[in-house]
């Protein structure tokens, strides 16, 4: 190639660039901190849906967006639990106003906030049990990060038992499918890139999730959120989890039952720990949970 055909291609390429920045700077100012507005096609249920923080999460991990689709009048939040590592918990709120509300969104917090997932798995299944007793046949699941991982593990731990409400809807965010550390940031970000046919390599959490989701019986609808900030870096990451990471969900989930849908969050308001501040994942998790019609019971 010659340097006349380099310079051209070199110049090709960087329009290409700063259009993609351009684009995705004009979509994060027309959508990032805009207050949700009315959707005219979502439905009110009374199914809930639990919302579980990342590693070293708190109230406030997932508490803006939740008083975000209060104030759109599109859910509300009728308790705020904690559960302690015993499994037992407190209840700000009450779990007996699940079948009176409607959306009705309830905040997961574990005392314990860097727990294994399997840990949280346990935790969450001592209250969806609970709920299970309560009346409760079926819960939708929203996880951030680790609490994404923890998401995934309960489905594929307790999805199928007779005694816990059915998992209809999981959302996940920014979650760390492909990695051998699951919480803590790293002081390189890890990746293993993915090819047509999947990931180069596999960690134990993909193994093991791909190994047990495909056991369930009953199909589960999957929103994969991933965010992207557009690092000049080769890994393409939020600022914690490197894209191909979150991404490699859709691999373990392609040879299952399960329903698979992704959203890829670009620019710099796609950062690992303002996906849950940011408007446009608003707006598919409430396409994605409460969007009319919903085809399963």
């Amino acid at each position: 190639m010659s340097l006349r055909e380099v310079l051209i291609v070199g110049l090709l390429l960087l329009v290409i660039a700063v259009f993609i920045f351009l684009w995705d700077r004009w979509r994060l100012n027309v959508f990032i901190g805009v207050p949700i507005t009315a959707r005219e096609h979502f439905s009110y249920q009374h199914r809930p849906t639990l919302f579980i923080h990342g590693y070293h999460g708190n109230r406030y991990s997932f508490g803006h967006l939740l008083h975000r689709l209060w104030q759109a009048n599109i859910a509300e939040t009728v308790a705020r639990v904690k559960i302690y590592q015993d499994g037992s918990y407190t209840v700000v709120g009450s779990l007996g106003d699940i079948a009176q509300a409607q959306n009705p969104c309830i905040q997961v917090l574990f005392q314990q906030a860097t727990a294994s997932v399997l840990q949280q798995s346990d935790w969450l299944q001592h209250l969806t049990h609970d709920l299970f007793k309560k009346g409760v046949a079926s819960v939708n699941l929203v996880g951030h990060s680790m609490g994404a991982v923890t998401a995934a593990v309960y489905c594929a731990r307790y999805a199928d038992q007779p005694d816990l409400p059915k998992v209809k809807r999981v959302v996940t965010i920014a979650g760390p499918f492909n990695d051998f550390e699951l919480g803590k940031d790293t002081k390189k970000i890890f990746s293993y890139p993915l090819t047509k046919k999947g990931p180069e390599k596999v960690t134990p959490i993909y193994v093991y999730l791909r190994t047990h989701l495909q056991k369930l019986q009953e199909p589960i609808h999957f929103l994969n959120i991933v965010g992207n900030i557009l690092p000049t870096t080769h890994v393409q990451h939020d600022g914690s989890v490197s894209a191909d990471s979150g991404l490699a969900l859709g691999f373990i989930l392609a040879p299952t039952q399960h329903l698979y849908k992704q959203a890829v969050i670009r620019g710099a308001n796609a950062a690992h720990s303002l996906l849950h501040e940011n408007s446009l994942v608003d707006l598919n998790i409430i396409d994605f949970l409460w969007l009319t019609p919903l085809k399963e019971a």
